[in-house]
């Protein structure tokens, strides 16, 4: 490819999506739990297609407003919508993380 071909050929119109690529949800049982959504602003075209991404300031809220925040979820397995707060989603994330560490420590017979 010439490098003039980057100046010279056709424009390509991209917009600016915002994305949270990572939630950090540090060992609650270590003093106050904390919730820290990680993002980036990535370059797309109309097909979808990304041209680089750029990380942006992580949104840590206070996790009482975390905890208090209540929205419908539909559970893909169930098919059933109800109304779930974060309270409920930090303690199964909780319990999930220390059944997977706990299983991770297990020795193998």
């Amino acid at each position: 490819m010439d490098p003039q071909d980057l100046f010279t050929g056709p424009t390509v119109t991209t917009q600016t999506k915002r994305r949270c690529f990572r939630v950090e949800a540090p060992n609650p049982y270590q003093g106050q739990p904390s919730l820290s959504y990680c993002q980036e602003d990535v370059l797309v075209d109309g097909s979808g297609n990304s041209y680089g991404s750029n990380q942006v300031p992580s949104l840590t809220p206070d996790f009482t407003a975390v905890e208090t925040a209540v929205y419908p979820i539909t559970d893909p397995v169930t098919g059933t919508t109800q109304p779930i707060s974060g309270a409920a989603v930090a303690l199964w994330l909780a319990a999930d993380y220390l059944a997977r560490a706990t299983a991770d420590l297990t020795p193998a017979s």
